[in-house]
């Protein structure tokens, strides 16, 4: 099923429930994502700290393993052992199944197809649910 939305024409996918191009790019695995909803899951760490620290570090899952073993500067150190734990929660892999339930995308600012207009402004989220 294909959709246009700000004249880029977008493509449902029925048997995976992804979002793709018209020219094919699938965007970040699901692995990538879950690192994303992990890190989104810490309380305290608003979704702008999110997106700095991974673009700092590289991945959410670079994020995470820093904070295993040292406390990044500018971070507390509670909250850096809050992180180095959200991979364990359960909660990124109920969110993944309940979006894929529903037929929802889920699109982390470092996706390809995450809008460009949105990461100009002061504090973009950090992840965007597309239906």
């Amino acid at each position: 099923m294909a959709k246009e939305v700000r004249g880029v024409k977008k493509t449902v996918t029925p048997e995976s429930g992804s979002l793709a191009s018209e020219n094919g790019s699938a965007g970040l695995s699901e692995r990538e994502i879950r690192g994303w909803l992990a890190l989104g899951a810490v309380r305290g760490l608003s979704g702008h700290v999110v997106v700095g620290l991974v673009n700092k570090f590289g991945s959410p899952f670079s994020v995470i393993e820093a904070c295993k073993s040292s406390i990044p500067a500018g971070i507390r150190p509670r909250l850096a052992s809050a992180i180095a734990q959200c991979e364990e929660s359960p909660w990124a892999d109920k969110e993944l199944e309940a979006a894929a339930k529903c037929g929802v995308t889920i699109l982390p600012y470092a996706d390809p197809r995450y809008p460009a207009l949105l990461k100009e402004i002061p504090d973009p989220a950090h992840l965007l649910y597309v239906k």
